[in-house]
């Protein structure tokens, strides 16, 4: 309320004039026009607080998804779903970057072990030669009398028969965190406690070879079903001391095992062939694993290339498991009296015996 006092004539003194008006009367448009602007700047802040959270969720959205893609490329975790395109040009080109980084890893790890690849990823170190000696468990395997069904089959069919046997093999092994080496025709190559050490390949190994040729018995009793020939696998098992790392030249290279341990492997693949075998196992195996494994002693032979004798086994199962890709199944064997028979000839003649396994066959060989 503003007072406000008007001066009289001196002879009208005696009166005061007092005009009482309300202060709103004349700041009350400015205090409402104030109050409105406030209201139109709280709503402008909040609308602008909500564009901006868009705006930046339309941008963070695809630059997460590509930060996620590298994180998954880096785990190598290649079966992710990937995120659709951004609209914005410069985060759909590096979407494209990660995406052909990501394909081009995914392929690249077809033809080089998983965990060489994570370690590249890791280090940031590029393939370099060179070779290390590690303690490790070799696996060969071949089909029997290959050559002839090849001949037999067009080659659409033999093509999808390959394929899937590959397919069964390679899984079985890597469900046993082993490492395959290469594919030499119908043979498969195949190692353990590399590139990653593993203080149990041996058994592991046991049981990546049973699981391979019990599910390609599976295979085998569904192509019998549709009439297609099966194909029986022989698998050679041996740990020794081996050289395991990157040969070949400084424009191609290729990680991989070598050494007598390695000849040792593929030479007991062939001995199968003997024996009317599925599994033989050099007696480092059962040294390493007896307690562990069903195995059948065979027969001590000598392979081409080595002075002495070691003792080969049938490997049947795992002890005292209940995977039935693992237990041994006594009946699936070859019969008894074809291995008294063996036996007997070694005890007979020597010399038969090193006639009958001095020459073993090559990886690939029927």
């Amino acid at each position: 309320m503003e007072r406000v006092v008007y001066s009289l004539p001196e002879q009208l003194r005696a009166w005061e004039a007092i005009n009482l008006t309300p202060t709103h009367d004349f700041v009350g448009a400015l205090e409402t026009a104030n109050r409105q602007m406030v209201g139109i700047i709280i709503v402008l802040t909040l609308t602008e607080l909500l564009l901006i959270y868009f705006v930046s969720s339309r941008l963070a959205r695809p630059i997460e998804a590509v930060s996620r893609d590298l994180k998954s490329v880096e785990s190598m975790a290649f079966d992710i779903p990937r995120t659709s395109k951004s609209n914005i040009q410069e985060i759909a080109g590096l979407q494209s970057a990660a995406t052909l980084l990501r394909t081009s890893l995914q392929s690249f790890s077809s033809f080089v072990p998983l965990d060489v690849v994570r370690e590249l990823i890791r280090s940031g170190t590029p393939l370099a030669l060179g070779v290390e000696s590690r303690f490790l468990t070799v696996f060969f395997s071949d089909l029997e009398n290959f050559s002839t069904k090849a001949e037999q089959l067009a080659p659409n069919e033999l093509l999808d028969q390959m394929s899937t046997y590959f397919e069964q093999v390679s899984k079985a092994i890597s469900d046993e965190h082993g490492t395959v080496d290469k594919f030499i025709g119908d043979g498969i190559m195949a190692f353990w406690g590399a590139p990653a050490p593993r203080s149990d390949h041996v058994l592991r190994a046991c049981s990546g070879a049973l699981r391979a040729a019990r599910r390609m018995e599976t295979v085998n009793r569904t192509w019998g079903a549709e009439g297609r020939p099966g194909f029986r696998m022989r698998i050679g098992l041996n740990c020794a001391n081996v050289l395991v790392g990157n040969v070949g030249s400084t424009e191609r290279l290729s990680y991989t095992v070598m050494g007598d341990g390695v000849n040792v492997a593929a030479r007991l693949e062939g001995l199968n062939k003997n024996f009317g075998t599925t599994i033989c196992i050099s007696d480092s195996v059962f040294d390493a694993v007896g307690a562990d494994i069903v195995a059948r002693p065979l027969q001590k032979v000598r392979v081409k290339g080595r002075d002495h004798e070691f003792m080969v086994y049938e490997l049947l199962g795992i002890r005292n498991s209940e995977d039935p890709e693992l237990e041994a199944r006594e009946h699936e064997s070859r019969s008894k009296e074809k291995v008294d028979r063996l036996n007997q000839q070694s005890l007979d003649g020597r010399q038969s015996t090193e006639g009958s396994f001095v020459s073993s066959p090559q990886i690939g060989n029927d």
